[in-house]
Order: structure tokens, then C-alpha cells, then sequence
């Protein structure tokens, strides 16, 4: 039997080729798209799975509540919380914690090396599964002067992995000589924490030892029984906090520093990868992928997907007529109605196979270029992984449902005798489900379309909005801090600033956005900026009012401030030159400070946050921002990097432009962007396989009325315009469909940035434009064609 139904669904692919083309084209575009996010799914939904003991490990979360109630959760916390903690919990069996420091710089003979490192606890192999080639877990990392290296440092810096024992230089608080104890196997691609080298947290703690409870700068994890309820665990921390930083938490309340209201939690280590504010450098997690960008990729490859089902199913039952007489005769012969839907699932199931087997070949050709992408190392093994098996027959099982099962049951059910007598009429239910399945294909396509527009537009508007400073041309030299950078920023001015390509060379660091700053009786958080007398003028920064540092006023370094006007309102000043301010938490701890000056705002974040208050001090300068004349910035790289090699040679050379830090800021933006151009080219691709087929069926069943007409004196444009017509309503219908809802997915997606554009009617008109002419395009051929068809041919083939 089931040999019969593949010979007869073999010539029928053969006698109907263009219907088996546009479906099996349809549905492998739309396989692909699946196989694709199921793969990245997959790939994102098994970070750090491979540690033994990550369904016991959890991570300490810091809670920061303002007075005005509004809270923040992160990963960060002191060194003092997981000692504490384990000691005066039982259910917590161990701890690590660890601190992402960036880079170091490993000095060999020849050549600098700057690698990523971590600083761990060494309980940090015992906890997290990262296979040793060589070393113990248990102590490598116990010695205060040992260094664990990951196999590809190992290699750059030996040239071999048995190192254990050899040592090398690290620029870390001086010139170390560290021991190497152990080679960790190259971190697995689907790892959430990554390094080149760890040392050991008591090499941190020989020159940084800090007691405060209300620090949240590294990571930490507790390893809780099995039984262990995390809540319960939860529960305690908050009366061994009270207990244990009782004095602290006092003093900083006198102060009204509002990071003092904190609270602990545990997060499930499994799971942190995904979860908004993954990316956190100090906690040495990275790369997090949002549950919610994980739904809406798999959201768009099921439209994808469904909307070349959609097609197979709209062309099976326009196509119905063509082979009823063949169902006729079946039953006449004595095939039930069970056999016939056999027959047609044998025929979608071959349609669905042969396309599948078309989307694996894309995929594997895809692969190199979605991971070239998305950063990752996706692979796809058919053979040796069973769960990739799983899906593919369970992606197939579903695609045959979708495209067969109805169709099936709509052929088999039609009255023999009917059919033989030619009495057989397409129900009016059915032309409503495949007008309605044609509506749904292209509200998607339109919302896409309309997604695209505006997408670009809001992309456009971030790139030519002013930013009230020029990055072009400034290049940012990253100075080593451990060679007093105070002394290196004149040196290098003098050296870069004689090159002809050079314009101006400015000290600057930047210490991010949550610096407590009090004026009076107000407290203002602010980001902070440490540049010199050459950093305002080096980024076209305008002065409002007052002055800019200068070396005239020796206290400039140490008691002066400049601020910004946000900072200016919010501090509710008239006159703010003179004003005085207090800058707290920093290492000298907290210091009084003269207003001299206030900026102009400019954006010193992305376009997505409003302007905040800022202050700009100077002094404690890491990095050069470097100025360049027009069009020279490549020569002036060459001639940086020749002068920086001269005076520190044994430091690698680290530099970035402004523009693409800038750029950076919306790579996640700019890769949706790319994502949903492309899922609109490939809706929009199969709406139009669809809608030809659609439109050849259309002609064909319209054929001897078409004749009839022409006969009557019909001319090409009313015959073109009433085989058009019905399509274009369908068209104009999606759109009013499409418009609503576009609106309110895009105004959603835009209210995360704090300046946006407007939302205006043209796009949509824009949309429906596009919609239409792609419609009446793909159909023009046929109605054409069968608008300067000869009536009399028309009528014979009747």
C-alpha cells in the first residue's frame, strides 16, 4: 500500500511541477529558519550545563533600593559575603568568589601578551567543571604565587601545554614572578565564564583587602546541599548582614549614601546566562541572550515556517478541482475515504522530507555565517547527537500535520458521483479559510515590511543625531595603571602631539554612571569623567559658564569639578560657579570640591538614556584620547603605536576608535536590524510563491469564463483587473490588519530609547505601497498571459 501511494505521489510531483516546486521551495526556506534557531536555541539553552555541580550552585545577588523605592538586582558583591555566610550557614557545603580585573599583561622575552584573567578562590576548579590537562584541582590555586594558564596561553606563551612548574612575569602591582601550577582545557564555547589565566583570590587579598560589606565589584557562588532549599537560605542572609555590618551600615546612613539599603538573594547559576544584564565584566559573566530575544527568534522562524505551510495548504485546496475527477474514479474504484487521506499525507510527507533534506543542506552552508554573526560556535551533528534527531523528526512530524492533514481531509471528502458529473464546486467555507490563510501571509509580510522602515529609520536618526561632541578622528590608548599614568599622559603629549597627524592629546578615564554626589542636603547620582585641562577641548565640548581646568589654578587637580547642565538643574543652581560639592566613595575617600565650570550636554551613553547628571575631575588618568586630523587617522595609528612600543615596550598596544565604541553601544540594534531585513526579504519571497501559484490556479479554473468574455468584447486591462481584483482586496485588507499592529510592536521596541523618532503615516502608507506592487507584480504574469489568451483555444480546452 504504501508503496502504491509513493508511485502515485511520484507522478503527481512530476505531473503538477510547478506546485511541487513552490511548495518544496516554501517549506525548505521556511525548515531552514527552524532548523537555524533551533540549533542557536539549543546552542544558548546549554551554557555551562557541562559543570557537574551547577544545579546546586547559586549565585549572590546585591539588591540596591533608593529612597524613593525603585530597586536594581546585579551579580556583584564584596569579599567578605560568601566567608561570612558559609560559616554561619550549614546548608552552604562551599563558596568561590572570583573577579574579572580585564586584562593582564604576561611579559615574555620578546613579545607582551595581554590575556584575560580572573582572581578565584581555590575552590574555584573544584566548583566549576573546567578539565585540567595538567595540574590538580585541589591546589592549583592554593600557593599565593601560582598562575593556572588555559591551554591556548599556554601555547602562545610556551609553545607547549606541560608547563606545570615553569614561570613567567605578570605586570600586576609591580613585576611578579608567578608559578605555573596547572593548564586548564580551552574553555567550551557554550561557557558563561571565560578566561586566559587565574590567580589566586590570596594574591588579590596580599594588596587589596577589603572588609566592606556594602562593595558589590566581584562574583560570588555557593555550592548548597542537595536537599537545600535555596529560599530558606535566602531567608538568613539578612539578620547575618544585619549582625555582621551593624556599624557600617550606621556610618554610611549618617552620610545618606543610598547604596547602604541592600539586600542578598540567590540566582540559580543555570539560567544567569539568559537573563537581562548578563554582561557584567567584574562577575566575569558574558554574553547573556535574553529569554525574551530566545522567544521572539523562535517567534519569527514558526511565522516563517507557517506561512510556507500556509502556501502548501492554500495550493492543495485551489488545486482540488483540478484533481477531483482523479478522486472521483478512487472511490468509484473502492478506495475509502481513510485510504485517499493516506494517500495525500504519503504525498505531503514526501514534500516535507525532500525539503527538509534542502534545509539541512542550507544549514550546514548557513552555519559558518550565523556563527560569524552571532559570536558563536554552533555545529550541527546529525549523527552523534540524538536530541538533534528528536527535533528533526519531531520539526518534520509537525510540518506534515500542518500541510497535509487538512487538505487531505477536504480532497477525500468530495462526492464521487458529483466529481464524475462535473457538478463538483469549490464550498464557500473553504474559499473563505484560503482568502483568510492569504490575509494572514501577508499581514506578517507587511509587518515585517513596516518593522524594516522603521527599524532603518530609528537607526538612522541615532547615526546623524548630534551627539554635542566630535568622536571623529579620536583614538583611545589604553595606558597600563601599574607604570603611574599621572607621569605617562605628559610624556606621551609631548611625543604624540609633535607628529604632524596629531592634533591634541587629552588624559582621560571614565568611572561610570552610579557615583554618589551631594550638594547640601540632595543627593545626585552621577556619571563620572576624569580628564585634563585638554579633554573638553579635544571632543569639542562646549563651556556654558565658568572656566576649564588649567595649570594656572594648582588646585584644579584635587579641588575642582566641572559639571554638566543636567547636573546644574538637578542641583537647582542659578549660579553654579563657586558652588560646593562632595564626591563620595572615592579611594581617598570623601572629598569637597569647588564647581569651576559647566559643559554643555552632550551624550556620553547611548541614545537609549537620557542625558544624567556628570561631573569631570581630574587627575588618576588611564587611557589617551588622541585627536587626529582629517583623513589621517591610519598614519597616525602607525606612528602611536611606534611611540607607545618606545616607551613600553613590554606592554601590548590596546586602542579603540570612538566611533566604534559608539557603534558598539547598538550592535545588538544593528543585528536585529540585519534580522528582521532579511525575515522580511524571505516572507515576502514566499507570499509571492504562494500568491503565483495562487494566481495560476486562479486563470486556469477561469479559463472558459475568460473566453466567454473576451468573446464579448472584453478587453486585456478588464480581463487583467477582475483576475486581479479579488488578490488586491485580500492585499488591502492584510494592511489594514498589518498597520495597527505594527504600530504597536515598533512604538514598543522604540520606547527603549530615550530619543526616538516619530511613528509617522507615511511608513505605513510606505508598507502597503511596497505590498501592493510586490502582489500585483507576481501575479501580472499569469493574469496577463491569460488575458491575450485566444478565446477559442479557451473554449475547446473547456
Amino acid at each position: 500500500m504504501i508503496k502504491n501511494y509513493t508511485k502515485l505521489a511520484w507522478r503527481n510531483f512530476r505531473k503538477y511541477p510547478l506546485f511541487s516546486f513552490i511548495n518544496v521551495a516554501g517549506l525548505a526556506i521556511g525548515l531552514t529558519c527552524v532548523l537555524l534557531v533551533v540549533l542557536f536555541v539549543k546552542n544558548e539553552l546549554s551554557f555551562d550545563s557541562f559543570h557537574k555541580k551547577a544545579p546546586q550552585l547559586y549565585s549572590i545577588t546585591t539588591t540596591l533600593t533608593d529612597s524613593n523605592g525603585a530597586t536594581s538586582t546585579g551579580n556583584g558583591s564584596g569579599q567578605v559575603q560568601g566567608p561570612a555566610f558559609k560559616e554561619a550557614i550549614p546548608e552552604i557545603i562551599d563558596y568561590v568568589r572570583f573577579w574579572n580585573v580585564g586584562g593582564f599583561n604576561i611579559i615574555g622575552e620578546e613579545k607582551a601578551f595581554q590575556v584575560q584573567g580572573l582572581f578565584a578562590d581555590s575552590s574555584f576548579f573544584r566548583l566549576f567543571s573546567f578539565p585540567l590537562l595538567y595540574g590538580s584541582a585541589a591546589s592549583a590555586l592554593t600557593d599565593p604565587h601560582s598562575i593556572v594558564l588555559s591551554e591556548q596561553t599556554a601555547m602562545k606563551y610556551f609553545g607547549r601545554t606541560d608547563v606545570v612548574g615553569k614561570t613567567l612575569k605578570i605586570e600586576e602591582q609591580g613585576m611578579q614572578t608567578l608559578t605555573v601550577t596547572a593548564v586548564a582545557k580551552d574553555i567550551p564555547s557554550n561557557s558563561s565564564i571565560r578566561f586566559d589565566v587565574v590567580l589566586p583570590f590570596r594574591f588579590l587579598e596580599s594588596f587589596f583587602k577589603d572588609g566592606s560589606w556594602l562593595n558589590q565589584y566581584l562574583s560570588t557562588f555557593v555550592l548548597l546541599h542537595p536537599q537545600a532549599d535555596a529560599k530558606k537560605v535566602e531567608q538568613k542572609f539578612a539578620g547575618i548582614f544585619q549582625a555582621k555590618a551593624d556599624k557600617e551600615i550606621q556610618e554610611a546612613s549618617q552620610r545618606e549614601d543610598i547604596s547602604t539599603k541592600l539586600s542578598f538573594g540567590l540566582e540559580p547559576f543555570t539560567g544567569m546566562h539568559l537573563k537581562e544584564g548578563a554582561v557584567q565584566s567584574d562577575a566575569g559573566i558574558y554574553d547573556g541572550s535574553l529569554y525574551t530575544a530566545l522567544y521572539l527568534l523562535s517567534g519569527i522562524a514558526a511565522f516563517i515556517l507557517l506561512m510556507a505551510c500556509i502556501n502548501f495548504v492554500n495550493l492543495s485546496i485551489a488545486h482540488s478541482l483540478q484533481r477531483a475527477k482523479e478522486i472521483g474514479i478512487r472511490k468509484v474504484n473502492g478506495s475509502n475515504r481513510w485510504q485517499i487521506i493516506g494517500q495525500f499525507l504519503i504525498e505531503a510527507a514526501l514534500l516535507c522530507t525532500a525539503a527538509f533534506v534542502l534545509a539541512i543542506v542550507f544549514s550546514i552552508m548557513l552555519l559558518p555565517a550565523v556563527n560569524s554573526f552571532t559570536g558563536r560556535h554552533i555545529e550541527l551533528h546529525l549523527i552523534k547527537d540524538a536530541t538533534i534527531w528528536i527535533l528533526v523528526l519531531g520539526i518534520l512530524a509537525i510540518s506534515v500535520i500542518m500541510t497535509g492533514l487538512y487538505p487531505a481531509f477536504v480532497l477525500s471528502g468530495f462526492n464521487a458521483a458529483e466529481v464524475l458529473y462535473g457538478k463538483q464546486k469549490t464550498r464557500a467555507g473553504r474559499r473563505w479559510l484560503g482568502k483568510s490563510l492569504v490575509v494572514f501571509q501577508f499581514t506578517l509580510a507587511i509587518v515585517f515590511v513596516t518593522g524594516s522602515l522603521i527599524y532603518y529609520l530609528q537607526m538612522s536618526f541615532i547615526g546623524k543625531k548630534e551627539l554635542g561632541y566630535n568622536p571623529s578622528g579620536v583614538i583611545n590608548i589604553k595606558l597600563p595603571p601599574q607604570r603611574s599614568p599621572d607621569q605617562l599622559v605628559p610624556l606621551f603629549r609631548t611625543a604624540l602631539t609633535a607628529l604632524p597627524s596629531v592634533v591634541q592629546v587629552a588624559g582621560f578615564n571614565s568611572w561610570g554612571d552610579n557615583n554618589v554626589v551631594k550638594v547640601n542636603d540632595k543627593t545626585i547620582i552621577s556619571h563620572k569623567v576624569r580628564g585634563d585641562e585638554f579633554y573638553l577641548p579635544n571632543l569639542g565640548i562646549q563651556l556654558q559658564q565658568g572656566r576649564n581646568f588649567s595649570p594656572a589654578f594648582g588646585a584644579d587637580s584635587a579641588r575642582s569639578v566641572i559639571v554638566n547642565e543636567t547636573f546644574v538643574k538637578q542641583a537647582g543652581w542659578n549660579d553654579p560657579i563657586g558652588q560646593q560639592v562632595k564626591l563620595l566613595g572615592e579611594w581617598q575617600g570623601d572629598m569637597n570640591m569647588t564647581v569651576v565650570g559647566v559643559m554643555k550636554d552632550y551624550h556620553y551613553n547611548s541614545l537609549k538614556q537620557k542625558i544624567g547628571p556628570e561631573v569631570l575631575v581630574m587627575k588618576d588618568y588611564e587611557q589617551l584620547l588622541v585627536k587626529t586630523k582629517q583623513g589621517r587617522s591610519a598614519e597616525a595609528l602607525a606612528a602611536i603605536e611606534r611611540i607607545y612600543k618606545k616607551y613600553l615596550s613590554d606592554s601590548p598596544f590596546q586602542f579603540s576608535f570612538i566611533d566604534d565604541d559608539i557603534a558598539r553601544q547598538y550592535r545588538d540594534d544593528k543585528h536585529w536590524q540585519q534580522i528582521i531585513a532579511y525575515v522580511t526579504i524571505l516572507s515576502v519571497f514566499i507570499c509571492c510563491l504562494g500568491l503565483f501559484g495562487l494566481s495560476y490556479l486562479a486563470a486556469r479554473q477561469r479559463t472558459k469564463e475568460i473566453g466567454i468574455r473576451k468573446v464579448l468584447g472584453a478587453g486585456m486591462a478588464g480581463i487583467a483587473g477582475l483576475l486581479s481584483k479579488d488578490f488586491l482586496q485580500l492585499v488591502i485588507i492584510a494592511f489594514l490588519i498589518a498597520s495597527p499592529l505594527s504600530y504597536f510592536v515598533m512604538n514598543h521596541w522604540l520606547e527603549s530609547f530615550a530619543y526616538r523618532i516619530n511613528i509617522s503615516w507615511w511608513i505605513f502608507l510606505a508598507a502597503g505601497v511596497i505590498a501592493v506592487f510586490i502582489a500585483m507584480a507576481t501575479i501580472c504574469f499569469q493574469t496577463l498571459r491569460a488575458a491575450m489568451t485566444n478565446p477559442v483555444q479557451s473554449l475547446r480546452s473547456e
